[in-house]
């Protein structure tokens, strides 16, 4: 497996005053962005390619993250709204091609060798 997806299109409602200027994704936790700790664990678990779906303030994100991330290359997408899971996979179908992929939230955090784990039981499987 070598592609993931982050989801990252949400206004971050209950985080309001601080989704105002910024989304919920670009929020320091522990010294870094929120979404810069789910592409670190991506990192880890060997994938090197990425394509960030989002909406509320993308240009932000972009403009915070690149189109690198260490050694992952990071492509973007707008989802055009806040249009939930389904429809921002279905953005995402010329991105995966009929590869496999790994789906995660980018304003979760997580342990790293969670997704490890998970990649290495789906390739077992």
């Amino acid at each position: 497996m070598k592609k993931a997806v982050v989801l990252a299109a949400g206004k971050g409602v209950r985080l309001q005053p601080f989704t105002n200027t910024k989304p919920k994704h670009l929020i320091p936790i522990a010294g870094a962005p929120l979404i810069v700790h789910v592409l670190k664990a991506i990192e880890a678990a060997g994938i090197n390619e990425v394509l960030i779906v989002g909406h509320y303030m993308l240009d932000k994100i972009k403009s915070s993250l690149g189109t690198t991330f260490s050694s992952l290359k990071l492509e973007y997408v707008d989802q055009g709204g806040v249009l939930g899971t389904a429809h921002a996979l279905s953005v995402a179908s010329s991105f995966l091609k009929e590869e496999d992929f790994l789906l995660v939230y980018g304003d979760i955090a997580f342990d790293y060798e969670i997704l490890k784990n998970v990649i290495k039981r789906h390739e077992s499987a």
